[in-house]
């Protein structure tokens, strides 16, 4: 049974009563014979509450000789997960357990080398006073997207003032993780970073310290709270994104204007593009403000909406002109019908079918956020919609927001200033739904699906 078990994904193992029973009656002969010849595995073994991330749990023990090892854990309900297994040379290991939510007692043991350790059982801290913990509405297990099994986010209660954090949540709505932002900034639009194994996080002081973000950066961060590292973003008061080069690409808001710079590798900042000179070639004089910029690594371009011209800008990065517009500015791409027109949108991507996708309000004054995905007819310069998600909802977010599809094909709803976070099918049937207080107004930054935690673990 036990290289069965190995074997399994790494989302659930479901623990058998008979577990330890078959082990022993199966493998007795094999780990006996192994420990003949070559002696022990471990030695030493203990596991303990992460000293300074609180939901996490960390194991110790020397080990003895080379293996592969795994640990495994359980927390609710006799369901078993598992680490990834790792081959370990002899000497002092360790190893964290991440994905348990605050509060839950946790049971432990490692496996290797033909040989499993005693269970240890740890209890995780209590969530951190005033971190932002939602309401799981309403879930439907078989339904929802098999490759998303946390979301990262960031949320704060008062815009400009209060607590401010990054979090990750799991499927029932627990926090699993979370980083308070430092006094006078707020948390808009984390993100994960392009390679997958970093939390990109906004210590933004635009809105924070209302100082013309003079003290924004971005902070790169591990499960564990460890720094990889901190970028210089001045001027950062919403969107940024990061490259594959490494680069830091955001956007500065100055008076009415605002421009998109961008960090290379090598500590030089670059401007690559100016919303007021865009305006003025197109004859069009409006304030510029901006809410979502994203790259688009196909093409090496990026997305940058701006929610006061109701139009996304699509800029080459390596020349800073516009390759084309969506929207209401002059000479933006048409839309089919008109009535599925975007306004004040947030989120604007390709996704990975090529279509395009915002969240948006349902009309021009409208009081419903909505869904609205289009196929892209460059021959004739429109904007098709081929699906809708919100209409009739009754769900309205004033700000923030975004929409994307998942690896299944569901969609992920964030409503921004609503406080929500849905989960829909291409059939319209909300599969997971999750709420923050709804006393006041809600800040919900940028929300990631993420797979597996174990790919944010500090490297040595």
């Amino acid at each position: 049974m036990l290289p069965l078990l190995l074997a399994c994904t790494p989302a659930q193992i479901q623990f058998e009563a008979a577990f330890d029973e078959a082990v022993v009656s199966t493998h007795d002969t094999a780990v006996a014979d192994t420990a003949e010849a070559t002696g022990p595995v471990f030695d030493t073994v203990s596991a303990d509450v992460h000293p300074d991330m609180g939901s996490l749990v960390v194991m110790r023990w020397d080990q003895q000789r080379p293996a592969e090892v795994q640990a495994f854990y359980t927390f609710e309900d006799d369901v078993w997960h598992h680490a990834p297994a790792v081959q370990r040379d002899a000497g002092a290991q360790e190893q964290l357990i991440v994905g348990v939510p605050y509060g839950y007692e946790v049971t432990v043991r490692l496996v290797g080398g033909g040989e499993e350790t005693e269970t240890f059982v740890v209890t995780t801290d209590e969530l951190p006073e005033d971190a932002p913990a939602p309401e799981l509405l309403a879930v439907d297990e078989d339904r929802l997207d098999p490759d998303t099994n946390f979301v990262f986010g960031g949320y704060g209660a008062a815009f400009g003032n209060g607590d401010y954090w990054a979090f990750v949540i799991d499927r029932k709505g627990r926090l699993v993780w979370t980083h308070q932002a430092p006094s006078s900034r707020i948390i808009l639009a984390p993100r994960v970073s392009w390679d997958g194994t970093t939390f990109l996080v906004d210590h933004n002081s635009y809105w924070g310290a209302w100082d013309g973000g003079t003290q924004s950066e971005v902070v790169g961060l591990k499960i564990d709270g460890s720094e990889t590292a901190v970028y210089d973003t001045p001027g950062l008061h919403h969107p940024f994104t990061d490259l594959p080069d490494g680069s830091l690409a955001w956007g500065v808001m100055s008076g009415n204007d605002e421009t998109l710079e961008i960090l290379r590798p090598d500590g030089e900042q670059e401007r690559l593009w100016t919303c007021s000179e865009f305006l003025f070639s197109i004859g069009e004089s409006d304030y510029c403000g901006s809410n979502t910029l994203t790259y688009v690594e196909e093409t090496d371009t990026f997305l940058f909406s701006f929610y006061s011209l109701d139009s996304v800008v699509e800029i080459d990065h390596a020349t800073g002109e516009e390759v084309r517009v969506y929207g209401h500015v002059d000479g933006a791409y048409d839309f089919s019908p008109f009535d599925s027109s975007f306004w004040w949108q947030h989120g604007a991507h390709y996704t990975d079918t090529g279509t395009f996708m915002v969240s948006t309000k349902d009309q021009a004054g409208g009081n419903e956020t909505v869904v609205r995905e289009y196929e892209v007819d460059h021959d004739a310069e429109e904007l098709v919609e081929v699906w809708s998600f919100g209409d009739g909802e009754g769900i309205y977010g004033d700000n923030l927001g975004e929409a994307w599809k998942l690896p299944g094909g569901n969609v992920l709803h964030n409503y921004g200033q609503a406080g929500r976070l849905r989960e829909v099918t291409t059939s319209g049937d909300v599969v997971w739904d999750v709420v923050w207080s709804t006393d006041g107004i809600q800040w919900l930054g940028k929300t990631t699906g993420i797979d597996d935690l174990y790919a944010f673990l500090p490297t040595e």
